[in-house]
């Protein structure tokens, strides 16, 4: 396995970069206001890849979570996507393979079914237009789960990835413990499989999504550390702690001492 640290979108993104480099396997790009926008990014990309390259690491790319893929107002649906394409040309750029969205609906719709059938629809067409784009680079697109909101059921992540044909999977533990604790995590693993390609770690109280180092919360990490082994997870796994950067190194130690 190998561990990484998300950029902090509040901080300039070569200093993140460089912060992060001197510990991790990866670098977690994430394209997000204030100062990480797509635009910002794309100012220091030779930076970047010189600070990769140096470290002998590589990057990850992770779209803002409120991206409004599932929108019915196709110029707000189409201006997302249409910016995400841009963060994927710059991924391109810095040598990245995985390019992160979310599984988020649109602001103020309701839990109706058959307007959320229109959103999921809408998110489906977003996803196919961004992994038929992405796959001109050679990277691939992944979704991650979400908790707190009204599509955090396992139900809608499986029909958009089913119905979205090369879109893999990012597991986030933390939402999933919210969701349905152990059980959800391993639901993740049996259906999906090796179609999950990126985890973010994180622990918290099984309500909200608080971010907290790993132990200082109610899940059992030695459990999930079972569970990845038992699915035979070898992938990329960002702690998303938010104490920085020695917060994400000693969460990548903690989950280490598990196996």
């Amino acid at each position: 396995m190998q561990f990484g640290q998300l950029t902090n979108p509040t901080k300039d993104v070569l200093k993140e970069v460089k912060s992060i480099s001197k510990w991790a396997d990866y670098v977690e790009i994430g394209f997000e206001p204030p100062v990480s926008k797509t635009s910002d990014v794309s100012k220091c990309v030779n930076q970047i890849n010189k600070i990769l390259k140096k470290n002998k690491i590589f990057a990850v790319s992770h779209f803002a979570w409120y991206a409004d893929f599932a929108s019915s107002i196709e110029n707000i649906r189409n201006a997302w996507v249409s910016e995400a394409k841009k963060a994927i040309e710059i991924s391109h750029k810095l040598n990245i393979k995985k390019f992160n969205i979310h599984i988020n609906p649109s602001k103020g719709m309701t839990k109706k079914s058959k307007y959320m059938k229109n959103e999921l629809n809408n998110l489906v067409k977003s996803a196919k237009e961004l992994v038929k784009f992405a796959k001109k680079f050679g990277i691939e697109v992944m979704i991650e789960n979400i908790t707190e909101d009204k599509f955090s059921e396992f139900k809608y992540m499986n029909y958009v990835v089913k119905n979205a044909p090369g879109l893999k999977v990012h597991l986030d533990i933390g939402h999933a413990f919210c969701v349905d604790k152990y059980r959800e995590i391993e639901k993740y693993f049996k259906v999906f499989g090796k179609n999950i390609i990126h985890i973010h770690i994180s622990d918290n109280f099984g309500e909200e999504d608080d971010h907290l180092q790993l132990g200082d919360g109610k899940i059992n990490w030695k459990k999930v550390a079972k569970l990845l082994k038992k699915y035979k997870y070898n992938g990329t796994i960002t702690p998303e702690v938010f104490n920085g950067t020695g917060g994400a190194k000693r969460a990548a130690a903690i989950l280490k001492k598990c196996f």
